[in-house]
């Protein structure tokens, strides 16, 4: 029971008239206080929360960048559904919950019950608690989940065992069912599909946009005949359940297209987790003016490309897009005059007229021994898919001072900081100096549903941040979406920092400067970071302030 309309009553913020029909609605339509409240639009989300946190002394939450932590929390999904209620943090004796509807009779205690822990607090905007719940906690009223659910649990008996699995064939109900899923998850742009154990559930997550959200949550006896029958496809060992183990599938969608499917599987606590990432296999639309790059900065990276020597490396954190920005690099090149050659773990996209080389561990052929490999076959431009060591990092250095375009990437955050990190991996300053032509760090940023985005009227720390007017509105998502997106998102682009290495930055190098003294001349440069980029799709309308808090792990202070 909630005390949440009495409250508000009592304090003036409802008239007896307003109470009385929001009781009646919560009655008829046995729906929470708060829902009732806001669907009779009596006050804002927004009012009841800065309320509640007044009144009972509770911190207010932003839940736009926040992941909650229930894979952490043995609490049932029911809970969370019944209190509407989302875990945020924990410590070894406490566990912060988001709610917003604090004044829920036996909220803290069934959760203090369920989890051994402390209860805080905190109180959540509701739209946005409900799109998190949307998101990460299964809906008991999904029709197509549940009809799935029904369907395997119905059809399970007929498959005793893995092995009975493998003799089923592609007739089984498993079988179907993630026939059914790959589907699925080419539909809604999934780029990878999990599968994971847990101790009371088998949950199933498709990342989108750069994010997961749950797609099912299955019995946790279903997880082994799925486990048998992804090895089976990938043609794995499904006897082997004690070390990692990695697989590939080509799979044909209704349409005739293929798609070419990643598998690795994981021993966990409560048996394997399998990750599927999705690889299209047709030609891609890969051209400069997709990637999301300003003007001038796809004109630095077309003029890098030209160089018949050099060494460009595309850096960030796995998943930000870098692998595009290559092969986008190499689209654009002439592949009639030129030797193309590629190393790389997997081939992610095929390109007509190169020579792609995938790395193959199982017989020992490394990144390495492939970049020697291809220096003796007249190669005029290189692309090795990661610095991975210090000795291919060397090879490839060597190959852009002896008449070779090299193209890789590097895991760093910025543009400058690969400067220092390849001097701290072992390459002296010289040979980078000598080598390396341009430098791109990025980042992927979804971007705002065009259908459902609202006008956002920034703080006076956003506008600063931005370097626009107060009163200029920009916008930002609609925490339920639409039809057509995600959220409130649809899609990503990037965001970019090129940093061409001048002949200033070589003297800087070879006198072994700072990190400071290198972003200095960056800044005299002029460089475009990973800020400002980000704060153009934000005043363009393209994307949203919370997505770049998101994005680039930026607290509001240092907006």
């Amino acid at each position: 029971m909630s005390h949440l309309i009495p409250l508000l009553s009592h304090h003036q913020l409802l008239t007896v008239e307003q109470a009385k029909h929001a009781l009646q609605v919560t009655k008829n339509k046995n729906i929470s206080a708060i829902d009732a409240l806001l669907q009779s639009q009596f006050l804002t989300s927004k009012v009841i929360q800065q309320f509640l946190s007044h009144q009972l002394k509770l911190p207010i939450v932003e839940l736009s960048y926040i992941a909650p932590i229930i894979d952490e929390i043995a609490l049932p999904m029911s809970l969370l559904r019944h209190y509407q209620i989302i875990p945020i943090e924990q410590s070894v004796s406490h566990i912060i919950m988001a709610v917003s509807d604090p004044t829920q009779e036996q909220l803290q205690q069934e959760c203090q019950l369920a989890t051994g822990k402390q209860i805080q607090l905190q109180v959540a905007d509701h739209h946005q608690l409900k799109a998190l719940l949307k998101q990460y906690v299964p809906s008991s009223t999904d029709s197509s989940n549940t009809i799935q659910e029904q369907r395997l649990l119905y059809l399970m008996e007929e498959t005793e065992s893995p092995e009975q699995e493998e003799a089923a064939g592609t007739s089984s109900p498993i079988a179907q069912s993630i026939d059914e899923l790959l589907i699925t998850a080419f539909e809604q742009h999934a780029s990878d599909i999990h599968f994971e154990p847990h101790q009371h559930h088998y949950r199933i997550r498709f990342r989108r946009d750069g994010l997961l959200s749950e797609h099912l949550s299955l019995p946790i006896k279903l997880h082994r005949r799925f486990v048998a029958r992804l090895k089976i496809m990938a043609h794995m060992d499904i006897a082997e359940r004690r070390r990692p183990q990695d697989g590939r599938i080509l799979f044909t969608l209704p349409d005739k297209k293929a798609l070419d499917l990643r598998l690795s599987t994981l021993p966990t606590q409560w048996g394997e987790k399998v990750v599927i990432r999705l690889l299209a296999t047709e030609q891609q639309q890969l051209s400069l003016s997709l990637l999301g790059m300003t003007a001038e900065q796809q004109q630095i990276y077309f003029n890098a490309l030209q160089n018949p020597q050099g060494f460009i490396l595309v850096t960030g954190p796995t998943g930000s897009g870098k692998t595009q920005t290559l092969y986008t690099g190499l689209n654009s090149l002439d592949r009639h005059t030129l030797n193309i050659s590629t190393v790389e773990d997997p081939i992610e996209i095929t390109l007509d007229n190169i020579n792609q080389v995938a790395v193959n561990p199982a017989i020992e052929l490394n990144f390495t021994q492939v970049l020697r490999a291809l220096l003796r076959q007249d190669p005029d431009v290189l692309m090795v898919g990661e610095i991975r060591d210090t000795e291919t990092a060397r090879i490839a250095i060597k190959a852009a001072q002896t008449g070779h375009l090299v193209l890789s990437t590097l895991h760093t955050n910025s543009a400058v900081e690969t400067l220092i990190r390849l001097h701290h991996i072992g390459i002296e300053n010289y040979h980078i100096s000598a080598s390396l032509t341009l430098i791109i760090a990025q980042r992927l940023i979804r971007k705002l549903c065009p259908e459902c985005k609202q006008p956002h009227a920034p703080t006076p720390t956003e506008s600063q941040w931005l370097n626009i007017e107060p009163s200029i509105a920009i916008f930002t998502a609609n925490s339920q979406g639409c039809s057509k997106c995600h959220m409130g998102y649809q899609g990503r682009i990037g965001i970019y920092e090129l940093l061409p290495v001048s002949p200033e930055i070589q003297s800087l190098l070879l006198i072994n400067a700072s990190q400071q003294q290198l972003e200095q001349q960056a800044t005299t440069q002029g460089i475009m970071t990973l800020k400002s980029s980000a704060a153009a799709l934000v005043i363009q309308g393209i994307s949203s302030i919370a997505e770049c808090r998101r994005v680039l792990a930026m607290q509001e202070s240092l907006l």
